[in-house]
């Protein structure tokens, strides 16, 4: 996917678009991708050249800010000229956000890498020997990256997540739980739902209670009569229709 830029030539300004003449506040790119740069430039709403194809030297830089003396962190210099007769003319570059200098910046390897770093970004171009022309300078965030491809797979959980047909809503619960607890629905069995805490007590007699243990990312139901405690789980059940309970894990959604 290529990022689309357009210059007014102007006011020398990267703009949203043909038409559009709200500045682009920033660009944003990934550290470690390689990104296309296509650019359009634009007189008015109309997009044109800017020399002779032959002729035209193209430069995007990006640097820390404030360090203009530096050397670059991202730097693109080879530029594809639009072809002859395409519209609107579009000149495209590479730029390597996958630098020594760009990773040194950003820490990367270290224990304390940023999450983002903001550059300050220009493109720069000159036909022949002429004097060049850049744009006013523009803000270049780059964002740390996340995969890279040495992390290897994650551990599956003991147990591991439930399966579609392990999981139920808590509305289809609630009647289930209802259905063992003690007494029947006409003996004053009701529901209370605190957050995934379900209890049922019959009024005036003992509860059953339905402690939920939260072990990421499952809720393990422990059916013990008497109060909620803190004990360690026992045995992990599943409720099934008939109010029966297996050796299965089931997670209530709060839906």
């Amino acid at each position: 996917m290529a990022v689309k830029l357009h210059v007014d030539l102007e006011t020398l300004q990267l703009i949203q678009g043909p038409g559009l003449t709200n500045p682009v506040s920033a660009l944003r790119f990934k550290r470690g991708d390689e990104s296309r740069l296509e650019v359009v430039f634009l007189v008015g709403t109309s997009p044109v050249t800017i020399g002779d194809p032959g002729q035209i030297e193209i430069q995007f830089g990006a640097k820390e800010r404030g360090k203009y003396h530096a050397g670059y962190l991202v730097h693109a210099a080879d530029w594809t000229m639009p072809a002859t007769g395409a519209e609107p003319p579009t000149y495209a570059c590479a730029a390597n956000f996958n630098t020594t200098e760009l990773n040194a910046a950003m820490g990367v390897g270290g224990d304390s890498e940023l999450a983002e770093i903001t550059l300050m970004g220009e493109i720069t171009w000159r036909e022949g020997s002429g004097e060049p022309t850049s744009t006013r300078t523009f803000l270049v965030v780059v964002e740390n990256d996340v995969n890279r491809g040495t992390e290897g797979m994650p551990t599956s959980a003991n147990p591991p997540y439930p399966s579609a047909n392990q999981i139920a809503l808590l509305a289809q619960v609630t009647p289930i739980l209802r259905s063992v607890a003690q007494g029947p629905p006409d003996a004053g069995v009701t529901p209370m739902i605190l957050g995934r805490l379900c209890i049922l007590g019959n009024a005036g007699g003992p509860y059953r209670t339905f402690h939920a243990v939260q072990l990421s990312p499952v809720i393990w139901l422990e059916t013990t009569p008497g109060v909620v405690t803190n004990t360690t789980r026992a045995v992990a059940q599943k409720l099934t229709t008939t109010g029966t309970a297996t050796n299965e894990v089931i997670q209530i959604a709060d839906l």
